[in-house]
C-alpha cells in the first residue's frame, strides 16, 4: 500500500500501543496496529504520518466519513449552545422534538395509543431502566441484541433468570 508522510503529532504508533498494553485491559480487542492520528472523509493518518484508507470506520463516522463538512458543522451549531445536559436534570428541545417524532413514525394499529421515549446509551443502561421501571416498554432500532454483562442487565439476560432477553428486529418491543 503506497502511504503519503506528513508532520508527526503526538505520541509514536509504538509508544501507543505500549500505553494501550498497560492501560486498556485485553478484552477490548482491536483489528488492527493502526494508531489513528487524525482523519478526513475515508481516510486516517497515523502519528508517523502514513496514511489508510479507513474500510471498518468507527461507529460515529460510518455513513459520512470523518469530519463531515454537515457533521461538523451541527456539532459546531451545537457545542455554541451548550455541551451536554442531561434529561433526568433538565428540559432540552431536541430531545423532545425526537421522542416528538418517533411518536409520529411509530407504527400502530390504533391511532389513540400514545408513545413514550428514553434514550438510552446502551442495551444495559435499557435493560436497567427497563427493570426499575415497569411503565415502558423497549424499542430498538437495530437488527441484533445488545446484551451486557453488568450485574443488573445479567439479572434480565441471563439463563437463571426466567431466560427473558430483548428480541430485535427492524423495530421491537420489549418484553415480548
Amino acid at each position: 500500500m503506497a502511504t503519503v508522510t506528513r508532520e508527526r503529532t503526538g505520541l509514536a504508533s509504538d509508544a501507543v500501543r505500549e500505553l494501550r498494553e498497560r492501560f486498556v485491559p485485553r478484552g477490548l480487542s482491536v483489528g488492527t496496529p493502526v494508531v489513528v492520528a487524525r482523519a478526513v472523509g475515508s481516510e486516517v493518518w497515523d502519528p508517523e504520518g502514513k496514511r489508510y484508507l479507513d474500510f471498518v470506520a468507527g461507529i460515529g463516522a460510518l455513513n459520512l466519513g470523518h469530519q463531515h463538512p454537515d457533521v461538523t458543522a451541527a456539532v459546531r451549531e451545537q457545542l455554541e449552545r451548550y455541551t451536554h445536559v442531561s434529561a433526568q436534570v433538565v428540559t432540552y428541545e431536541p430531545y423532545v422534538r425526537l421522542a416528538q417524532e418517533l411518536d409520529r413514525i411509530y407504527p400502530r394499529g390504533d391511532a389513540a395509543l400514545a408513545t413514550k421515549s428514553v434514550f438510552a446509551n446502551s442495551g444495559a443502561e435499557a435493560v436497567r431502566r427497563r427493570r426499575t421501571s415497569r411503565t415502558f416498554p423497549i424499542h430498538t432500532l437495530t437488527g441484533r441484541s445488545h446484551h451486557s454483562r453488568g450485574t443488573i442487565s445479567r439479572s434480565c439476560t441471563s439463563a437463571s433468570s426466567s431466560r427473558r432477553s430483548i428480541r430485535t428486529s427492524r423495530l421491537s418491543t420489549w418484553p415480548p
